[in-house]
């Protein structure tokens, strides 16, 4: 070996079991080499009896102070009531926050400065979506009818699919 080894996997709970069993066969093969298996996962048995060799780190939700930090991060000057209308609705989830803004945007109220935001409206928590399932689903809304089919084609394709499917 000429350097440690670092295998880094995302959504790991949708992986197959012959994956998980290779990744155990690694656990047990490798002894004191230097290889670091960093895998993203959402709850899932088979992959916390795979975790249970090695060490897992469980995400917690962001406070309202975290939430507060990412909104002011990406917003010049946000008023306290849009962080608290996120804050609200979000459970500290850093995705919630991000969409939000994002359909902020898409209103309107927000205005694109480079890599941030500026408040160009008042912000009303009605405008916000109260859930992330909401926040997609008034995003797709605002798609033309044409791109809307498209998605709803890819949704039920997968994550892989040649062109010509989604097109039927």
């Amino acid at each position: 070996r000429a350097a440690p080894l670092i295998v880094a996997l995302d959504e790991l709970q949708f992986a197959s079991q012959d994956l998980l069993d290779f990744l155990a066969h690694l656990q047990e093969w490798a002894g004191d080499e230097a290889i670091l298996v960093l895998a993203q996962s959402r709850p899932d048995t088979r992959v916390q009896a795979l975790a249970a060799r090695g060490r897992m780190i469980d995400l917690m939700p962001l406070s309202a102070v975290q939430i507060g930090e990412l909104v002011a991060g990406t917003v010049d000057d946000p008023p306290s009531d849009l962080i608290q209308a996120i804050v609200a609705d979000g459970g500290g989830v850093p995705l919630y926050a991000v969409e939000s803004l994002r359909s902020l945007a898409d209103q309107g109220v927000l205005i694109s400065a480079g890599s941030r935001y500026m408040v160009r409206g008042a912000v009303n928590a009605t405008q916000i979506p109260p859930t992330i399932r909401a926040l997609v689903a008034a995003r797709l809304d605002l798609l033309a009818p044409g791109a809307r089919r498209l998605v709803s084609a890819a949704a039920v394709l997968g994550e892989r699919f040649v062109p010509e499917a989604a097109a039927e």
